[in-house]
C-alpha cells in the first residue's frame, strides 16, 4: 500500500498518503512523550520502535530511511510555515527582515 516499483533494479518509491503521514506524526509524538527525542531527532531505539510500529500498519517494503527523510521533509514545512505565521517570510518564501 502506497508503494509502486517501475523495474526491479529501481528504487521502491514511496507515495505518502494523507494516514500514512498522520499515523507517523503521531508515532513521533508518542516517541517524544516517552523521551526520546533528542535535540531535532530521535533516539536510534526510538527509530526502531517506530518503524516496526509503521510496518506493521502499512506493510513492506519501509525503512528507517524513508522514515527519517519524511521527518525532515515534516520539520521543514514545518519550519516554513512558523516563520510565514511570524511574518519573517513573504508569500514566495523570501526572507523579509523586519
Amino acid at each position: 500500500m502506497g508503494s509502486q516499483t517501475a523495474t526491479s533494479s529501481e528504487r521502491l518509491r514511496t507515495y505518502w498518503m494523507p494516514t500514512m503521514e498522520r499515523y507517523f506524526i503521531d508515532l513521533m509524538l508518542d516517541q517524544m512523550h516517552r523521551g526520546n527525542r533528542v535535540g531535532h531527532t530521535f533516539t536510534k531505539q526510538a527509530w526502531a520502535d517506530m518503524l516496526v510500529l509503521f510496518s506493521a500498519k502499512f506493510g513492506s517494503p519501509h525503512d528507517k530511511d524513508l522514515l527519517k527523510n519524511r521527518y525532515s521533509t515534516l520539520w521543514k514545512q514545518y519550519t516554513m510555515m512558523s516563520r510565514i505565521c511570524l511574518n519573517k517570510v513573504d508569500f514566495l518564501g523570501m526572507i523579509v527582515n523586519k
